[in-house]
Order: C-alpha cells, then sequence, then structure tokens
C-alpha cells in the first residue's frame, strides 16, 4: 500500500480532458483500507486542489476508492527495477507545481 503522501503525485499524472479516452488502468487512483484512510485522501486532495490544481483553473481527477482484492502482476513484472538496471524514466512521477 503506497501511503497517501507518497501518492500525491498521481494527481497530476492525468489531466481532465484525457479521462473519457483512458482505459481506467491507466487512470490514477488512491485505495484506502480504513474510514481513516478515506478521510486523509479526502482532506489531502481538498488541500492539494486548492492549493496546486485550482489557481491554475485545473480538477484533480483521481479517485479515492475502497480498496479490493488484490493480485500480483506476473512474475516478470516483479522488481522489475532490479532486473533491468537500466529500468526506464517516466515523465509522469514527478511533481507538476
Amino acid at each position: 500500500m503506497v501511503p497517501v503522501s507518497r501518492a500525491l503525485t498521481s494527481f497530476s499524472l492525468i489531466r481532465p480532458h484525457l479521462i473519457r479516452i483512458l482505459p481506467t488502468e491507466y487512470r490514477s487512483a488512491i485505495f484506502t483500507h480504513s474510514e481513516d484512510q478515506l478521510t486523509t485522501a479526502k482532506r489531502v486532495t481538498e488541500e492539494v486542489q486548492a492549493a496546486h490544481f485550482t489557481p491554475k483553473n485545473e480538477k484533480i481527477v483521481t479517485e479515492i476508492l475502497e480498496a479490493g482484492p488484490w493480485w500480483d502482476a506476473e512474475e516478470y513484472h516483479q522488481l522489475y527495477l532490479f532486473k533491468n538496471p537500466d529500468g526506464y524514466q517516466c515523465p509522469t512521477h514527478r511533481l507538476n507545481w
């Protein structure tokens, strides 16, 4: 599970105009396991919206959802960067504010 504070970068991954065309597996989401996590996720989302997105007239589209069943990815996806030290650089893995 990714702590809410580390999940903040997902707020800037998807722009609202793309939400209608992206398959759900490519959309950002925060998955919660308890009421406390849900409350924290909503509070932090509201704070980040007000501080970083509303001034730019943009809206956070990251969904906040209850966590459901979990399935590990295929073995070749596990520890990917350890198996592929040159790895990859994804330009969306950064804060956009």
